[in-house]
């Protein structure tokens, strides 16, 4: 009996402990306010990595074809931020995304269309007007016309890092630049083109 007790005692703590973790995260997630930056590439080695040129890794797949995957594993669940960027040796798209039940998300390889993480958490709570909002692909700029508006924006350079998510219940691209050993954030309205300062 005691161990029946232990257990469901050690499984009661583990729900509480990743239902409080995705609530902070969601609601760190929409809280953070983010503006054009620079910074120089002298003193972060993630920064330096950034950098040099003559190793970016390829993207061979394309934001639809990650999205169809998680789609597939996650039917019922509305994608809530998609971001690429280079871990390792290779680009990564991490989806992210939710529906009543759960909150959900993959890692992808954009070199071999391998996922290379999952994870899903189950949650006994609602979301309201405040918490994540679907991406409708439909209506957004794709990646390729966002880095054509942040490398004219920084005059020049490479678009290496991307994060679709919404702000403020708009959908933003935020695309990191390289230029000249310089890096620059910039934050674009996925609808109208904009850039937002």
């Amino acid at each position: 009996m005691k161990k029946i007790l232990k257990f469901v005692a050690s499984l009661l703590i583990g729900i509480a402990i990743g239902t409080a973790a995705t609530y902070f995260y969601f609601s760190n997630k929409n809280n953070q306010v983010t503006q054009i930056k620079k910074e120089t590439t002298t003193t972060n080695e993630n920064v330096v990595s950034l950098a040099a040129t003559e190793d970016v890794p390829k993207i061979r797949v394309g934001l639809n074809q990650a999205i169809n995957k998680f789609t597939r594993l996650y039917s019922s669940a509305n994608i809530s931020e998609v971001n690429l960027k280079i871990q390792g040796e290779n680009y990564i798209y991490d989806i992210a995304g939710f529906d009543a039940k759960k909150d959900c998300s993959i890692q992808i390889d954009a070199s071999n269309d391998l996922i290379i993480g999952q994870s899903t958490l189950r949650h006994d709570y609602e979301y309201n007007e405040t918490d994540p909002v679907k991406l409708d692909f439909n209506k957004i700029i794709s990646r390729n016309e966002a880095s054509q508006i942040a490398i004219q924006k920084v005059g020049g350079g490479e678009a290496r890092e991307w994060l679709l998510k919404t702000q403020k219940d708009k959908p933003i691209w935020m695309v990191t630049v390289i230029d000249k050993n310089e890096i620059y954030k910039i934050t674009i309205n996925a609808l109208t083109k904009e850039i937002i300062d």
